[in-house]
C-alpha cells in the first residue's frame, strides 16, 4: 500500500492505484469548485472525502447526489461522526470552524 499524489493534488492510499479513483478514501484541499465536482463511485452507497486543511472535516457524497459536511474524531478507540449540514446550507469556512470547535471540545 502506498500514498501518492495525483495530477490534481489529491492524496490517495491504494494497493492498486489504477482501481481506486484519485480522491476516494483520501484527502484533498476542499474548495467549493472541487466539492461541486465530487461524485459517488458507481456501485457505492456513499463516499467520504477529507479536507487537507482542517483535520477531521469531510464531505459525504451519496449515490443520490447529496453532499454533507461532517466532523470525524476518535474517542476511546471508536470513530465518531458529527453531521454539520448540507454543503448548500453552510459555507466551507463555517464547516471548518465548526470542526475545529468540535475537535477542541473532544481534546
Amino acid at each position: 500500500m502506498r500514498l501518492e499524489r495525483s495530477a490534481d493534488g489529491v492524496h490517495y492510499r491504494s494497493a492498486d492505484p489504477l482501481r481506486t479513483p484519485s480522491w476516494q478514501g483520501g484527502a484533498m484541499k476542499l474548495t467549493w469548485r472541487k466539492i461541486e465536482g465530487l461524485e459517488c463511485p458507481a456501485g457505492k452507497k456513499d463516499a467520504l472525502v477529507f479536507d487537507e486543511e482542517q483535520r477531521g472535516l469531510a464531505v459525504r457524497v451519496t449515490a443520490g447526489g447529496g453532499k454533507t459536511y461532517l466532523a470525524q474524531y476518535t474517542l476511546a478507540g471508536r470513530k465518531r461522526r458529527v453531521p454539520l449540514g448540507a454543503v448548500t446550507a453552510i459555507s466551507l469556512d463555517a464547516a471548518r470552524k465548526a470542526t475545529a470547535a468540535i475537535l477542541g471540545e473532544v481534546a
